[in-house]
């Protein structure tokens, strides 16, 4: 007798996790795991996979990025990130990463050309203290939340320029 399923849901819908998906060598290099994941406007699957650069110093956290066929479209590698926590992918298809233990928001064209970092690196509170998740509203606005809105604490907010 093999496995039993393993089923998630969200809402009323029910949903089989299927492991291992996609291509190996796509989504782990080193010992990174996927952390998070995002699709963009055209529904190909951003998956942001991260390691601890204190245990594997020659690793890097990287992108996996599939069509929505599940075929391998290529990766971005993400040499400045050590904590690689959260991805969303904004109105116009930008990447946001956040970077958590550097305490920054990173923005990147989808060709991996970074634009914008938010927050300064190394340094909590100015504004971001170990973000977790960061997201671009219709307007322009970025949202993020940090382990201290988890604790209760109110998320920060900035402006894109």
């Amino acid at each position: 007798m093999g496995l039993e399923p393993l089923v998630v849901g969200l809402g009323d819908r029910r949903y089989e996790v299927n492991r291992p998906w996609g291509p190996h060598e796509a989504l782990y290099k080193g010992r990174s795991r996927p952390s998070d994941v995002a699709t963009d406007s055209s529904d190909c699957l951003y998956v942001l996979n991260r390691f601890d650069r204190y245990v594997d110093p020659d690793g890097k956290p990287t992108v996996a990025i599939f069509e929505p066929t599940g075929q391998a479209a290529g990766a971005l590698d993400l040499p400045d990130v050590a904590d690689g926590h959260g991805i969303s992918i904004g109105p116009t298809n930008e990447i946001l990463v956040v970077d958590r233990d550097r305490h920054v928001v990173r923005i990147f064209a989808n060709d991996g050309a970074q634009k914008l970092t938010l927050g300064l690196r190394n340094e909590p509170d100015q504004p971001f203290s170990h973000p977790t998740a960061a997201a671009v509203g219709p307007g322009g606005d970025i949202s993020s939340q940090t382990d201290m809105a988890i604790r209760g604490c109110t998320g920060s907010r900035a402006q894109a320029t």
